[in-house]
């Protein structure tokens, strides 16, 4: 009877993924010569306090007559991804930055249970931290997601 108790309280550790929760939200446009897909996913605690976030964006050039604006836009994010990795630690960052001719991929991933109020500051995350908390909680997050048009499940 004990191995049944045990093996039943380890499937259900097994299955709620050490108490942790997750949220996905998708992102898609056609914004002028390109197509933009974004995909953030949003690991988060029973008391709703966010501990990690991932996010993929892409940028895929749709129309060929573009393709000197587009090595502008891909010039541009080398830029911006060259200033993520020199103003944030490793710490808590992790990112990655594919391109091609005609696609741009940047990966982030931020441990955000390892950040303090200067890393938010940093990172652009200040306007969700919770000063008295110390944390960032999912509904103010998830919430300015929705407003730039991201769609959410969870």
């Amino acid at each position: 009877m004990k191995k049944y108790i045990g093996l039943i309280i380890l499937s259900l550790f097994l299955l709620t993924g050490c108490g942790e929760r997750k949220v996905t939200c998708t992102y898609t446009s056609n914004e002028n010569f390109s197509n933009v897909t974004s995909k953030v996913t949003i690991l988060y605690d029973k008391y709703d306090v966010i501990k990690k976030v991932e996010r993929k964006t892409s940028r895929e050039l749709n129309d060929k007559d573009f393709l000197e604006e587009f090595k502008d836009t891909k010039t541009d994010t080398k830029v911006l991804y060259k200033e993520l990795k020199k103003n944030l630690n490793n710490n808590y960052f992790k990112g990655k930055l594919k391109t091609s001719k005609n696609k741009i991929t940047l990966i982030e991933s931020y441990k955000f249970y390892k950040m303090t109020e200067d890393d938010f500051e940093n990172a652009g995350l200040s306007r969700f931290y919770d000063e008295d908390a110390g944390v960032i909680y999912l509904d103010e997050f998830k919430g300015y997601l929705k407003r730039a048009n991201y769609k959410c499940v969870n």
